[in-house]
């Protein structure tokens, strides 16, 4: 069973837009409060925001509002209204929900909200998805090693993008050794900012199938991780040359091409250092974001609520009674048009 059965054995469509108004009025209050004392029985009740600040930190997979396979959707908001009514698809040409998944894909760690957000998208909710990489060890070294204008005597800003590179260039077995000199022996881990280089491999090609692919390697690892596959290694973490033989079954997979011309693309893109602008994606700037907000691998928010960072049954449950409570909010604001097309969403 998964969480849309648990939601219509719960309530059914009709009933849902009947109490929306109410509920509307009840957790509006409760929009922009950020309150970090609240513990996880009331985590539907505040918000966090997480769709502002350090722009290209996010790795946005869609717009429904700019991209050209959602051309077809209508953009009145009755029509949000009438599918919860009568059970149709919801299918509006707005950026009505959005999903931030924190993710660590080094960690050998299950998302069940993966397999939620591909639900949802598969029944054509009008949902945004956006995935931030973040490690837990460069978290540390950023929130120590950033300096801005005000604390540095020459006023040149330390970024986390120079932090994770001064990092890297003292770390044994990363720049001193090529990628191909790294994969030889099968003792150098992967590390979280050289996954994130991948990932941008799949996007460059098609930036929806990166659910697909962020799916896949985090289930496999993950089954790796908890059928003590690690080869007698200390560490969980894979090595690069597993993480880049997956990386490139997964990319044959999911983009049709093929698995040598997948892993020699790879190899490349690790090989060549990124360019980094103001303008431009980097892990650095997913790092800091990281920072900034407090959060971290593991979690995830939908409309800035925090999702349940439980597994299986009960992440289930948490997640449908977020998301039911969630979709009552937004209907609630739609019937009192404080949604409409030219009005946006200012939590999304």
């Amino acid at each position: 069973e998964n969480m849309f059965d648990l939601l219509e054995r719960n309530e059914k469509a009709l009933e849902v837009v009947r109490e929306a108004m109410e509920m509307g009025e009840h957790m509006e209050s409760g929009t922009n409060n950020n309150n970090d004392d609240e513990d996880d029985t009331t985590a539907s009740t505040y918000r966090i925001d997480v769709g502002r600040g350090w722009k290209n930190a996010t790795l946005y997979l869609n717009d429904i509002e700019k991209d050209s396979q959602y051309n077809s959707w209508s953009r009145n908001m009755m029509n949000f209204i009438m599918a919860a009514q009568y059970g149709h698809p919801h299918t509006v040409r707005r950026n009505i929900f959005a999903m931030l998944i924190v993710v660590d894909t080094t960690v050998g760690q299950r998302y069940d909200v993966l397999d939620m957000s591909m639900q949802l998208m598969q029944m054509r909710y009008p949902i945004r998805l956006g995935i931030l990489f973040v490690g837990e060890e460069d978290v540390k070294a950023c929130r120590s090693g950033v300096k801005s204008e005000e604390e540095v005597d020459d006023g040149e800003v330390v970024s986390c993008d120079d932090v994770l590179l001064a990092k890297s260039s003292s770390e044994e077995n990363t720049e001193q050794k090529s990628i191909q000199e790294r994969m030889a022996p099968s003792t150098s881990f992967i590390t979280t900012q050289e996954a994130y280089q991948l990932f941008q491999i799949v996007l460059k090609h098609n930036r929806v199938a990166g659910i697909h692919y962020i799916h896949e390697i985090t289930k496999t690892f993950a089954s790796m991780k908890e059928g003590g596959m690690n080869h007698g290694r200390a560490q969980h973490k894979p090595t690069l040359e597993e993480y880049i033989n997956l990386h490139s079954t997964v990319v044959s997979n999911v983009l049709g091409i093929s698995n040598s011309e997948a892993k020699a693309e790879a190899i490349q893109v690790l090989s060549t250092a990124p360019v980094v602008t103001e303008k431009t994606e980097s892990y650095g700037k997913s790092v800091q974001f990281a920072v900034t907000k407090s959060i971290g691998a593991g979690m995830s928010f939908f409309n800035g609520v925090p999702m349940p960072t439980s597994s299986g049954q009960d992440f289930m449950e948490g997640a449908s009674r977020v998301f039911k409570e969630e979709m009552q909010f937004i209907l609630g604001l739609v019937m009192k048009q404080e949604i409409t097309y030219s009005r946006y969403v200012l939590f999304v």
